[in-house]
């Protein structure tokens, strides 16, 4: 019993870990350098498309969103940041090492359903499964770019890193331990109290 409150107390602090990697939302300003263009997101879609022969990609939203959040280089590659921390913490220190398909498929799966969570409509092949043959290389590229194609796709979602968290929450349930979650600010904020 010792050792399962150990393992908990250790994964809280590596939780608090990644939290405090977290930056506080803030709106990038029209005139930052590191702002995608339009072109740039659908050379990205365009390129991902090539080889696939499925119908459109399209991403709808039930009504307009009132703003729209400027996604900038920075936000990706801050994004990128934690979750390859996170993923090297789960790699390291998780108990059963979760399967690199596999972490991938949670990651997918927690983006799908905080997508849909949020108003948006997915089509049905907006994001691919691995089948449990992939590589770690291949599984680590696929989440890469799945990420991006949501980010570039749903850019008022990266707003307080609100879809960072959601990927978070997918490699954390990668490692089918109930003692290894992630915990947003606002839930870390009410453990402490």
């Amino acid at each position: 019993m010792n050792i399962k409150r150990a393992w908990a107390s250790m994964t809280t602090s590596m939780i608090l870990l990644l939290l405090t990697a977290l930056p506080n939302g803030v709106l990038a300003e029209p005139d930052l350098q590191g702002e995608l263009s339009s072109d740039q997101v659908v050379t990205y879609q365009a390129e991902n498309n090539k080889n696939q022969k499925k119908s459109p990609q399209v991403a709808k939203k039930k009504s307009p969103p009132k703003q729209t959040y400027k996604i900038t280089k920075a936000d990706l590659e801050e994004a990128q940041k934690i979750i390859d921390t996170a993923l090297l913490l789960v790699k390291s220190e998780a108990r059963e090492k979760p399967l690199p398909f596999k972490i991938t498929n949670c990651v997918v799966d927690s983006l799908s359903k905080y997508i849909k969570e949020e108003g948006y409509e997915l089509s049905p092949n907006f994001f691919q499964r691995l089948d449990k043959n992939a590589t770690a290389f291949a599984a680590s590229r696929s989440l890469h770019e799945q990420f991006l194609k949501a980010a570039t796709t749903y850019p008022n979602l990266m707003k307080d890193q609100k879809l960072t968290e959601a990927a978070l929450r997918g490699i954390m349930k990668s490692t089918d331990d109930p003692y290894t979650v992630y915990l947003d600010p606002e839930e870390n904020k009410m453990l402490e109290e």
